[in-house]
């Protein structure tokens, strides 16, 4: 399976570049054809240090991503993610997705959250920025978002809920189902594909929200193709989604360790290598 250059691919309409004040990231027209679907992966960024990764990237990064999802920032979801097979699926009728809502309740059990229905916030800006220096944003707001233990991958079908992975050459996958009103996303990467990650995410989908896998669109995003690894992790997961009776598969089909000037690659830049954010909400 050939890899494209990141130009070519955004020549080639696969990807569409966007630019929100330090935020680059890349939206996928596969996905935009669905007005009220929000997704994106962030693309290498200045504003801050690398490795900025984890929470710390979360904290600095996650302002503008919620702004540019129009989703609150105590709304954006994300796991402690460690190469398994959890997903926490949760549906529009826990408490964290209504107003005033306490807690979030999804097969990894009850954690706290301020997770309101607020309006989304404007990020925050530091005082004192020079003309010409980015804007960075200073620190968020008091209630964070939720990071959920040992998981790998999220399921909902609540909306301004933005479910968040972080990767560096590993895939990220989304997952939408347009008739239900589900979304997903899951983080793979070796283990990921071995243990089978996207059949537990396509049958959890099934089993929690009444999903039919010809119903549904699955995107791969900017990842290590087989090129510069040893396993062909594209061709593993675009098999086993159409395995699945997946409608839609599409792979961008960027790698990026070749396209390491544009994104983060582990395989490139070892302990130096930052994450990249990707992340989908139903608006």
């Amino acid at each position: 399976m050939t890899s494209l250059r990141f130009a070519d691919a955004v020549k080639e309409g696969r990807l569409s570049i966007e630019t929100h004040g330090p935020i680059r990231c890349v939206t996928y027209p596969v996905l935009a054809r669905y007005r009220e679907l929000s997704a994106l992966t962030t693309l290498r960024n200045n504003a801050w240090p690398a490795p900025t990764t984890g929470p710390q990237l979360l904290k600095v990064a996650g302002p503008w991503v919620s702004h540019v999802l129009g989703i609150p920032f105590q709304n954006l979801i994300a796991g402690k993610q460690v190469h398994g097979t959890n997903i926490f699926s949760f549906s529009k009728d826990h408490p964290a997705s209504q107003p005033g809502g306490t807690g979030l309740r999804g097969r990894s059990g009850v954690l706290p959250t301020e997770a309101r229905g607020v309006s989304p916030h404007a990020p925050y800006f530091c005082a004192g920025r020079r003309a010409g220096e980015p804007v960075i944003p200073a620190a968020p707001p008091v209630a964070e978002p939720q990071v959920i233990p040992s998981t790998d991958g999220f399921l909902t079908n609540a909306r301004r809920m933005a479910l968040i992975v972080v990767t560096a050459d590993c895939l990220p996958i989304f997952l939408y189902d347009p008739k239900r009103g589900v979304i997903g996303l899951l983080h793979c990467g070796r283990a990921g594909t071995m243990d089978d990650i996207v059949g537990v995410g396509i049958e959890k989908m099934r089993e929690d929200f009444g999903s039919n896998p010809a119903d549904c669109v699955a995107v791969i995003g900017p990842s290590v193709g087989p090129c510069c690894y040893d396993m062909d992790l594209w061709g593993a997961n675009e098999h086993r989604l159409k395995e699945l009776g997946v409608a839609t598969v599409f792979n961008c089909r960027v790698c990026t360790k070749c396209n390491n000037d544009v994104f983060y690659s582990h395989r490139a830049e070892r302990e130096n290598a930052g994450r990249m954010i990707s992340a989908i909400a139903l608006k």
